[in-house]
Formats: structure tokens, C-alpha cells, sequence
């Protein structure tokens, strides 16, 4: 007679791929080198940590980067040409808030603002199915405040690049506890494809 293994398991155990609470927040851990990619992070386009940016330093040895250049794709997510998201799923088990800290990178300012080239970076969070519970554009080349910078040399466009300088960000996510959220990074062009935009994300932390 042919024997079948019967399975059981715990009800309340949480699908592979999700953490309970956010891992690797400060994006120190990394798959085995030489990849750049980040542990507990999917990610879609040019994705990767790094561990300066110009004159731009993470708060520890390593931070996120997603940006519109080389590697970037054109998505349903992504409401431009094309762009780059950092994503992670975690069950939110009694968290009242998430925090980071954020610098977006361009190479539209000044050429640009006031223009239809208005490069944005979002944040979201979402549900277990995927439905957008709260959305923000954090920065646009149209509307940030900008400030100078150098030792950043995208591939596209022209050599100079402005930045908004480190930000920090809370967002209230009580109404979601003891449920799998997700948040989701997301920076794209708007317009055109030529000149680069970029953000550095760092810090990212539940309480």
C-alpha cells in the first residue's frame, strides 16, 4: 500500500517571507558578498546597499539606495516611466509607529523645476492583499527644497546633482496592529528617463 505523510502545523504561524516586526532596518546584513542586496528586503530595479553616496554618509556602515538609472523598470507600482522599490512584508504585532530617515537625490534641479520632469519619491504602506493603506510623496523635483552637493555623477543626465539633506519620517501605523503589513519604497521619473533621481534610506525602525 502506498503511504502518505499527513502535515500539521501551527495556526498561527506567519507565511515564509514575512518577519515578525521589521529585520534589518539599519540594512547592515547582507546576503553572503559580493551582492549588495540587503536580507529581509525584496526589491524591484537598481536596489542596493551602499555605504557612502558623495558626501553623503549612512547612519551606521551601510544604507539603502534605490534610484532611476541603470537597472531601473517600468511597473504597475511606479506611477512614471520607470523607477526602482525597496519592499518589505512584517506582521505588526502591537507597533504604533515607523520611522526613517530619507535623502532623495537628483540630477533635475534646477534645469527642471516647475516642469513635466517631476521625479518623485514615495512611501507606502499595505495591506496583506496588497491594498494601500496610506501613501505619501515625500519629495518631488517640483516641490523639495534643494541644496547642493558633489561627488554624485549619475549616468544620465548632466554632473550637477542637488539633494534634500537627511529628513526623518513617522507614520502612524497603530491602526494596522497584530495584522502583515508592508512598506514599500518607491522612487521613478516622471516625464523622461534621461536625467537621474535617487534616494538613501536609513534607519528604519517600529515602536
Amino acid at each position: 500500500a502506498t503511504a502518505f505523510p499527513y502535515l500539521t502545523g501551527d495556526k498561527n504561524a506567519v507565511l515564509s517571507g514575512f518577519t515578525n516586526n521589521l529585520g534589518n532596518g539599519d540594512f547592515e546584513n547582507l546576503f553572503q558578498l559580493p551582492t549588495s542586496r540587503p536580507i529581509d528586503w525584496a526589491y524591484t530595479g537598481d536596489a542596493r546597499v551602499i555605504s557612502k553616496l558623495g558626501e553623503i554618509n549612512s547612519y551606521g556602515n551601510r544604507m539603502a539606495f534605490i534610484s532611476t538609472g541603470i537597472g531601473s523598470q517600468p511597473s504597475s507600482n511606479i506611477s512614471g516611466t520607470q523607477g526602482s522599490t525597496l519592499t518589505q512584508s512584517f506582521r505588526n504585532s502591537s507597533n504604533s509607529t515607523i520611522s526613517f530617515n530619507y535623502n532623495f537625490i537628483s540630477e533635475e534641479p534646477m534645469e527642471y523645476v516647475g516642469s513635466r520632469y517631476d521625479d518623485k519619491f514615495e512611501v507606502q504602506i499595505l495591506g496583506s492583499a496588497n491594498n494601500i493603506l496610506y501613501s505619501e510623496i515625500l519629495e518631488s523635483v517640483n516641490k523639495s527644497t534643494w541644496h547642493s552637493i558633489t561627488g554624485i555623477d549619475f549616468d544620465g543626465g548632466d554632473s550637477t546633482v542637488f539633494h534634500t539633506k537627511w529628513k526623518t519620517v513617522t507614520i502612524d501605523i497603530s491602526p494596522y496592529q497584530n495584522q502583515i503589513i508592508k512598506i514599500r519604497f518607491l522612487v521613478f521619473d516622471v516625464g523622461d528617463s534621461a536625467y537621474d533621481s535617487a534616494a538613501v534610506i536609513d534607519n528604519i525602525v517600529v515602536s
